[in-house]
């Protein structure tokens, strides 16, 4: 029984480079392969699943670039977020010293300003949402 171990470990190769470089494994021949339906099938099977793999790697590899961009550019939209939300905040200042000078009058300002700060506001919430629909 001692022996008959030694000999299962003998052909058990230690890593890959023995396996292809003159290790203890044989290797497949195509008349192996001839006329065998199961080597085959597990051959297809094989290269199947390794595909799979690959595609997997390559999609995760795909959102992981996304994501990174997508963290990249934060800093940029919320320096441009805070501008706007100052342009709108100064716009219905504007428009309110406006409307308490002049009592009948309702003025643009304070809507035009009123649209910018909820934009920008919108834009801020929405904006970690924005990475599914850019990157398709």
């Amino acid at each position: 029984m001692g022996a008959d171990k030694n000999i299962i470990e003998s052909n058990v190769a230690t890593s890959s480079s023995s396996i292809y470089e003159g290790g203890t494994l044989s290797q497949i021949t195509i008349k192996d392969l001839k006329n065998n339906e199961v080597a085959i099938r597990q051959l297809i099977n094989t290269h199947n699943a390794l595909a799979q793999k690959y595609e997997n790697a390559e999609q995760k590899s795909s959102e992981l670039k996304s994501s990174l961009e997508h963290i990249k550019t934060t800093p940029f939209m919320a320096i441009v977020s805070s501008i706007i939300n100052v342009i709108g905040t100064i716009i219905v200042g504007i428009g309110v010293n406006q409307c308490s000078s002049n009592e009948n009058n309702i003025n643009a300002l304070i809507i035009l300003g009123g649209i910018l700060i909820v934009l920008c506001n919108a834009a801020t919430i929405c904006y970690p949402y924005s990475r599914k629909w850019f990157n398709k």
